[in-house]
C-alpha cells in the first residue's frame, strides 16, 4: 500500500474521530445548558410559591389586628428570579399574584377588608392565582401531564372569627 494512501487514510481517520468528538461536547454542553436552566426555572418557581405563601400568611397575620409590616423584598427577588428563567405564561401568573397581593394590601390598609366574608374572598383570589401559577410551572418547568384542581391551603374555616371576636368554646 502507497504511503500516500496510508496518510490519506489516517487523516480522514483523525478527522473523523476529531468531528465525532467536537459533536459530542456541543451535545454535551447545550444538555448541561438546558439542564442549569430548567433547575433555575424550578428553583426560581419554587420561590414565588414559597414567598406568596409568606405574603398571604402575613395578609391573615395584618387582617387578624398584626401591625409588623409585610416584607416585599424577598418576593422582589423570587419575581425578579422568574423574569429571567420563566417562559411570558409564568411570567403573566407571577405577575397575577403580585397584582392581586398590591389589591389586597391596599384593600386591608384602607379597611375593605374588615369582615370574615372579604378575608375569604381575598384568600380565595390569592389562592387562585397561586394555583394558576403552579400549574403553569408544572406543565411548562416539569412537563406535568395532569392540572392540579385543590388549592395549596385547602383547610377548612371552622377555627376562623371576626377580627377581635373571642372564639368559642
Amino acid at each position: 500500500m502507497p504511503v500516500w494512501q496510508i496518510a490519506t487514510s489516517s487523516a480522514a481517520g483523525s478527522l473523523i474521530a476529531l468531528l465525532g468528538v467536537f459533536a459530542g461536547v456541543v451535545a454535551t454542553t447545550r444538555t448541561q445548558r438546558r439542564h442549569w436552566a430548567r433547575e433555575k426555572l424550578t428553583e426560581a418557581c419554587r420561590e414565588i410559591i414559597q414567598e406568596a405563601a409568606r405574603v398571604q400568611r402575613a395578609f391573615l397575620r395584618r387582617w387578624e389586628g398584626g401591625a409588623e409590616p409585610i416584607d416585599w423584598v424577598v418576593w422582589n427577588q423570587a419575581l425578579s428570579s422568574l423574569w429571567l428563567f420563566g417562559d411570558d405564561r409564568l411570567v403573566r401568573a407571577a405577575a397575577q399574584m403580585d397584582e392581586t397581593f398590591f389589591l389586597v394590601s391596599h384593600a386591608i390598609r384602607n379597611g375593605e377588608i374588615a369582615d370574615l366574608a372579604s378575608w375569604r374572598r381575598a384568600r380565595d383570589t390569592m389562592e387562585s392565582d397561586r394555583l394558576a401559577f403552579i400549574n403553569y410551572a408544572r406543565s411548562g418547568a416539569l412537563n406535568a401531564k395532569l392540572a392540579i384542581r385543590t388549592p395549596l391551603n385547602s383547610r377548612p374555616d371552622v377555627d376562623r372569627h371576626e377580627p377581635g371576636e373571642q372564639p368559642g368554646p
